[in-house]
């Protein structure tokens, strides 16, 4: 049996963050400079937002449980994730969670993972809109 409730895990993307500006959300001048160009975002955008929103969920479970290396865990992967994407914001926000649990402060854990929760939202509720790519400020030289 799950130690999570089903409310912890609601990610469903809120109306109220349709219109997230996504260069709100994406360093994009940094994330092509990464990864080259706008297609290769395409092509691996589906695979980080099933990994955001499956380490978000165990997070959720871990913070609930107050298991801190787990909440350590999964925060740091959220880190990874964002820094892989030049989602700064999340990134930092996962940092804060992945110290506070390496920590055993589970307090500090608690104080984040509100706003975290709010982060991942609005992240996922940007990059899930069917043409968040086109709003992206595309600045690539070809």
């Amino acid at each position: 049996a799950s130690a999570c409730s089903s409310d912890s895990l609601s990610l469903a993307p809120s109306g109220q963050t349709d219109d997230v500006d996504i260069s709100t959300v994406i360093n994009w001048p940094q994330l092509i400079d990464r990864l080259g160009d706008a297609e290769i975002v395409r092509e691996i955008m589906p695979t980080y937002l099933k990994d955001t929103r499956t380490h978000f969920e165990q997070l959720s479970c871990a913070v609930e449980s107050r298991d801190c290396p787990t909440v350590a865990a999964h925060a740091h992967a959220l880190k990874g994730v964002g820094r892989n994407l030049s989602i700064e914001t999340l990134s930092d926000m996962a940092y804060q969670m992945e110290c506070a649990g390496r920590e055993n402060d589970m307090d500090m854990v608690s104080e984040h993972f509100a706003s975290l929760k709010q982060e991942v939202e609005r992240v996922l509720s940007a990059l899930s809109q069917c043409d968040w790519l086109d709003k992206a400020p595309v600045t690539e030289a070809l």
